[in-house]
C-alpha cells in the first residue's frame, strides 16, 4: 500500500516510465516465436551472442581454491615487478583486480568453467523472443547484453533478436526499463532517482 505522499509520486512515475519503455519496445520490436527461429535455424546456440567474460567470472573466481587464489596474486604480482622496481608502491591485489585478470588473461577457462558447470543458462527460456524492426546500432546490442538480456545474432531472415534466459521478476523492471533508460540519456536524467523496481 502507498501510504505517503512520495511514494504515490514516485509511483505515478514508475507508471509513467513503464509505459514510455512499453511504447518503445511496441515500436521497436517483432515478437516471434521460439519454434520458428529454431525451424528456420537448427543450431540456434551458434547464432546466439556468448556472454561477455566480465559477466562470467565471478562464479569461476569464486569456485577456485585458496591454493589457486594464492598462486594467482602471486602470478599477478609476479607481471607487475617493473612497477615495484621503478620504486613505485607494488601492486596490491584486490578481489576486483584478480577478476580483472582472469578476464584479461583466462577467457578460455572462465568458458570452460561455466559450460561445465552446467551454469550457461544463455538461451531463450520464454517462447518469445524480440526482433529488432530494423537493425540497432551495436551498442544496444552490448547494452541488452550488459542488463542481462541475450542476443541472437542477425541472420538473412532475421534482425538481431533479444531473449529472456531468466524468470521470476518484471521483464519491465529487469529488462525494458533499464534497457530503454540505458539507450536513452535524457530520459536517465528524466527519471532519475525513480523506484521502478515495483511495476
Amino acid at each position: 500500500m502507498l501510504d505517503t505522499l512520495e511514494e504515490k509520486d514516485n509511483y505515478s512515475r514508475a507508471k509513467e516510465l513503464k509505459d514510455a519503455a512499453s511504447n518503445w519496445v511496441d515500436r521497436e520490436f517483432n515478437q516471434i516465436q521460439l519454434e520458428v527461429y529454431e525451424k528456420v535455424n537448427e543450431y540456434l546456440f551458434e547464432i546466439i551472442r556468448q556472454e561477455p567474460p566480465e559477466s562470467l567470472v565471478y562464479d569461476y573466481f569464486h569456485s577456485l581454491t585458496a591454493e589457486q587464489v594464492r598462486d594467482l596474486k602471486k602470478e599477478i604480482a609476479d607481471v607487475n615487478t617493473d612497477i615495484e622496481s621503478e620504486g613505485l608502491t607494488p601492486f596490491e591485489v584486490t578481489e576486483e583486480e584478480i577478476q580483472e585478470y582472469l578476464v584479461e588473461h583466462r577467457e578460455d577457462d572462465i568458458r570452460e568453467y561455466h559450460l561445465e558447470s552446467g551454469a550457461d543458462q544463455n538461451y531463450p527460456m520464454w517462447n518469445t523472443l524480440f526482433e529488432f524492426k530494423s537493425e540497432p546500432p551495436a551498442e544496444w546490442l552490448t547494452k541488452a547484453q550488459s542488463i542481462g538480456l541475450g542476443v541472437i545474432e542477425e541472420q538473412d531472415v532475421f534482425n538481431s533478436t533479444l531473449f529472456a534466459s531468466s524468470c521470476g521478476h518484471s521483464f519491465y523492471s529487469a529488462y525494458w526499463i533499464p534497457l530503454y533508460l540505458s539507450i536513452f540519456r535524457s530520459e536517465q536524467d528524466k527519471y532519475a532517482n525513480i523506484d521502478f523496481s515495483m511495476v
